[in-house]
């Protein structure tokens, strides 16, 4: 019976990664309308597995990479009143983008790794886990890092009304805007959970883009979408503030240095406003 407990327990601890903020992205159909959310592809884990031993810093040893090309930014478009819904950046420049999410795990060691990397990461930040310490979150903006929208409190959008979802957006971006000195204009629902009114709030909220991911990384392991294991060009990298911070961010580089990609700013190869 013992043994049956802990089988059970495994399974259910896997099912709850795998449904939480690093799996699969999830659509829901529009508030007005039927259907089915769209199938999506089949998480795999990387074979691969950095060695995370340190150097005589304490950090992990990373790669270095080539500069990033010129950005060459895609054409988006989206219906009037909503905002595109990107999972990657569609793109042949040999370009990868980092980003990380919520806030909770606060590591010491985030900021010098982000210096001793020297790539550009993104922050989806969410407003509850920035309250107690937005001098942590100002040292990593220092350190290179921009920051973005993922809601105050990780309620799941489609389960909200249009005034709840609009709240949970618009406030985190007013307050991020006051904190850190710039306003957001990208937003991560939280566990890639949106429907139509997300993506109209998020426009009523003047923010630009709904950003989704292709691969995830959790205990110093990369996860993938695709069946090849390997990130492409173009491809949007989401991990966590998690214990395992540093193992996971330098899995992360090591998987796009791999792939010989080079990772850049998000931001650039999104314009101000879709066409």
């Amino acid at each position: 019976m013992n043994r049956h407990r802990v089988t059970v327990t495994a399974l259910i601890a896997i099912v709850a990664l795998l449904a939480g903020c690093g799996g699969s992205p999830k659509t829901t159909p529009s508030d007005s309308t039927s259907g089915s959310p769209a199938t999506q592809p089949t998480t795999s884990q990387s074979p691969d597995r950095p060695d995370p031993s340190s150097t005589a810093d304490g950090l992990p040893a990373v790669p270095a990479f080539d500069p990033p090309p010129q950005a060459q930014p895609p054409t988006l478009t989206a219906k009037p009143g909503e905002v595109p819904v990107v999972h990657e950046i569609k793109t042949t420049q040999p370009v990868a983008f980092i980003t990380i999410d919520d806030g909770a795990k606060r590591d010491p060691k985030a900021a010098a790794l982000f210096k001793k990397a020297g790539v550009p990461v993104t922050l989806f930040l969410l407003g509850n886990d920035v309250d107690p310490a937005p001098d942590y979150f100002r040292g990593l903006q220092a350190a290179g890092a921009k920051i973005e929208d993922h809601t105050q409190t990780h309620r799941e959008m489609p389960g909200l009304s249009a005034d709840q979802q609009k709240k949970e957006i618009c406030s985190t971006a007013d307050k991020y805007q006051k904190l850190f000195g710039n306003r957001p204009t990208l937003f991560r629902p939280p566990y890639g959970s949106y429907n139509t009114t997300t993506k109209k709030m998020v426009a009523a909220c003047k923010l630009s883009y709904i950003v989704l991911w292709r691969e995830t990384t959790d205990n110093g392991k990369v996860f993938y979408q695709r069946p090849d294991k390997k990130v492409h060009a173009g491809d949007i990298v989401l991990m966590h503030f998690r214990p395992a911070f540093v193992r996971d961010f330098a899995a992360v580089l090591w998987a796009i240095k791999n792939a010989g990609l080079t990772p850049a700013v998000l931001q650039d190869y999104l314009p101000a406003k879709a066409a």
